[in-house]
Order: C-alpha cells, then structure tokens, then sequence
C-alpha cells in the first residue's frame, strides 16, 4: 500500500505536512517511527526535495519529528493526539503576514551578500544572463502577468553571479518560499496599483550592477526588500497603503 499520495502540481511545503498528517491520522505511521528518506518522499510525492527538505526541517522545530544524523527523521515518540494536534497548529498557522516579513529580512541580508560579490565578479556573460532575467520579467508584467517566477529568476540569477556557493545553497533551499511570497506580494501590489513602482526597482539594481558600483547595488537591493517589509506591515496592520 503506498503511503503518501503524490502531488499533481508542486506545492509549497504545508502541503507534505498535510500528507503527512493524514499518513498519522490513517494509522501508516505511528509515534517513533522512521520516516521515508528525503529522496523517497520526494519521488512519492512528485515534488522538490527542497521543499521536503523545508518541510522536514519546519517539522523538526515544531518537535514533531526527530533528525538522526546519519540515520533518518522519525516521528517524535509521543502521544498520538499530541502529535496530530501539533502537526494541525503548523497547517493552520494563520500569521502568514508575519512569516513572509521573516523570510524578506532573511532575504535582505542573503542578497545584499550576493548583490556585493556578483558586481564585483560580474563578467560580460554574467551581465547577459541578468540582463535576460530582467527583460523577461518586464515582459510578464508588461503583458498584464503576475512574472512571479521570472521575478525569482532574477534574484536566483544575482545570486549565482555571486559565485558563492553558500549563498547559491541558501536561495535553493528557500526558493520555493520566495516563489510563494513573491506571488502573494504581486497579487497584492495589483491590488493596490502598485507593480510599476516595484518593478522599476529591478532596472535600477541591473543597472548598477552593470556600473561595477557594489555598494550601490547592494544599498538598492537592500531599500528594495525593505520597501516590501513595509508595505507587508502595512497591510498586516489593516493600514490602506
């Protein structure tokens, strides 16, 4: 019998919590048990292993599961219910608002990190690829689209001219988070006729990465990311903005 059902379409990480929530409930695993590894939940799953590494690791914090090194996760041995309602209050968790201005401040000091190295160690070949990102995403918004992922394209582009591997490690384990909250902060700067404005943000970083000016570069990306902090406090707090 198969365990977890797979997933038609790549989700965010509440989703394998969910999965297995219901693998709990329907009795396939009980407290103490040994959780498939990172690669098997990622082909039952049909998803990311970034994000059944994100999963897995927001499960750990919340004391659901146990990590051995070298040996596996496993299921906390604890009451069931205990287990099932702790599993709930990770699902649930309605404070949304302030989880993506976590992930904006954690963003801030990772790309003002990888804006400084990739200006200074930007050849031509690297200005092209960043210059594509970038005339790729003004296209999706030009055309009335959300360009969510080209949006990410290019930070992940900034990123990888930054040519350090610890940065580049860090955007791919939460890429699927900056995906989800940059689709959330579009949808919202629709709303309030805002997209220009934060898109412009986006020319002015390429332009002076392209100037050889890291301090600018990384003085932008920084105001950029704070902008969006703002305008999410903003909100969070019932402000129109």
């Amino acid at each position: 019998m198969k365990r977890f059902s797979p997933i038609k379409k790549t989700r965010a990480y509440e989703t394998v919590i969910e999965q297995l929530r219901y693998s709990v409930e329907q009795g396939w695993y009980k407290p103490g048990d040994k959780l498939p590894s990172e690669r098997e939940l990622s082909e039952q799953l049909s998803i990311s292993r970034n994000v059944v590494r994100e999963a897995l690791s927001i499960l750990q914090t919340s004391r659901i599961i146990e990590v051995r090194p070298g040996i596996g996760a496993f299921l906390v041995d604890s009451d069931i219910d205990v287990i099932l309602e702790q599993i709930m209050e990770v699902i649930t968790d309605e404070d949304s608002e302030v989880q993506l201005i976590d992930l904006l401040e954690l963003r801030q000091g990772i790309e003002a990190i990888a804006i400084y190295a990739a200006t200074e160690k930007a050849d031509e070949n690297d200005l092209q690829e960043i210059n594509n990102a970038l005339s790729a995403l003004e296209k999706e918004v030009s055309n009335g689209n959300l360009g969510a992922e080209e949006d990410l394209n290019f930070h992940m582009t900034i990123g990888k001219v930054s040519k350090n591997k610890m940065v580049i490690d860090i955007l791919n384990l939460i890429s699927e988070q900056i995906l989800e909250a940059l689709e959330e902060t579009r949808n919202k700067l629709i709303e309030e006729k805002k997209v220009e404005q934060f898109i412009g943000d986006h020319r002015r970083i390429y332009e002076a990465i392209v100037s050889g000016d890291a301090i600018e570069a990384r003085n932008l990306m920084w105001s950029k990311l704070q902008r969006t902090i703002d305008f999410h406090r903003e909100l969070s707090e019932g402000k129109h903005v």
